[in-house]
């Protein structure tokens, strides 16, 4: 009898010892240094090996690219993928994602490909270190297509980047992974006037109203040249342009801008709007307003007012 029970504890024992040897191999298979060096793997030789988002971007040095989100819409069989960038270099209008001179294109898993709707992709304004968002949309792709094994896109002429396993999401929201990296946030409040010689800049405040969905940003200009007629804030030829702290972008409403007579030696009030902006948007990353074909005024981290009016 005690031979036997002795037998049945050794038994026990090694077939637990079994099973804690299984779950340890299981854990091994999905450990995170496997994973990395699959994903070494994919950068060296182009093939998938992860079922894991992994992006390849050979522009690292001068962009700097995160991944927001994939959306599908079911009913107009397109998706759209919302991208950050934000360019290490000097301010550049850039645009991203074309299906012409930028070749953009998307495989899903049973390897159909599919070139983005728009030839010359989204065209922006990239100022130094503000994270800008982009979106490249794709048209005629069924709602089975769960998952993109590759999209690879053009950052203008500078080259390419590519995002694999990529999660497509059916009929929902753009969901967006909220981190707010700004690299500017030290420079809060800054104004920077390239025209200081000529023209001296105070900013009035920034107003939001809820109603209209639209801030006007109010400066006051002051001409220390001889009388001129200039027009500040245009989104034609003076590209000015506003960037919020999720990376949303805004063009001023007014092509020309708002045009006034600046005698010498008088502070004149210019007010500047920008229109289709939700009162959630509590402070404006980046601002570039141009004074004419002078030159420009840029300020980082203007909080918004969406309390008082100018």
């Amino acid at each position: 009898m005690r031979k036997y029970i002795i037998m049945v504890l050794v038994a026990s024992l090694c077939a637990v010892t079994t099973v804690f040897g299984q779950d340890n191999t299981k854990h091994k298979k999905k450990s995170k240094f496997g994973s990395f060096m699959k994903k070494v793997g994919e950068a060296t030789t182009g093939i998938n090996m992860t079922d894991e988002l992994f992006m390849v971007n050979s522009l690292s040095s001068t962009f700097k690219v995160e991944f927001v989100s994939c959306t599908g819409s079911s009913a107009a069989q397109t998706f759209d993928v919302v991208l950050k960038i934000t360019n290490k270099a000097t301010n550049e209008r850039l645009c991203v994602g074309g299906s012409c001179t930028g070749n953009t294109t998307a495989i899903d898993s049973e390897g159909n490909s599919y070139k983005s709707a728009y030839c010359a992709g989204d065209c922006k304004d990239f100022p130094t270190n503000v994270p800008v968002k982009v979106n490249i949309s794709f048209e005629k792709i069924l709602p089975d297509v769960s998952y993109l094994e590759s999209l690879k896109f053009n950052i203008g002429d500078k080259g390419e980047v590519e995002i694999r396993n990529i999660p497509v999401q059916w009929d929902v929201a753009a969901v967006e992974q909220n981190q707010n990296t700004s690299e500017v946030a030290e420079n809060d409040g800054l104004l920077s006037n390239s025209i200081a010689s000529e023209f001296d800049a105070e900013l009035v405040g920034c107003y939001g109203d809820s109603v209209k969905q639209s801030i006007e940003i109010v400066l006051k200009l002051k001409n220390k040249s001889t009388n001129k007629k200039l027009c500040i804030g245009g989104s034609c030829s003076g590209k000015s342009m506003a960037v919020d702290v999720d990376g949303n972008s805004y063009e001023s409403s007014s092509c020309a801008g708002d045009c006034k007579d600046f005698p010498t030696g008088v502070f004149i009030k210019s007010i500047v709007t920008f229109e289709k902006i939700l009162p959630t948007v509590q402070k404006l990353d980046y601002v570039k307003l141009n004074i004419g074909d002078e030159g420009n005024i840029e300020m980082r981290g203007l909080p918004v007012d969406w309390t008082a009016q100018p």
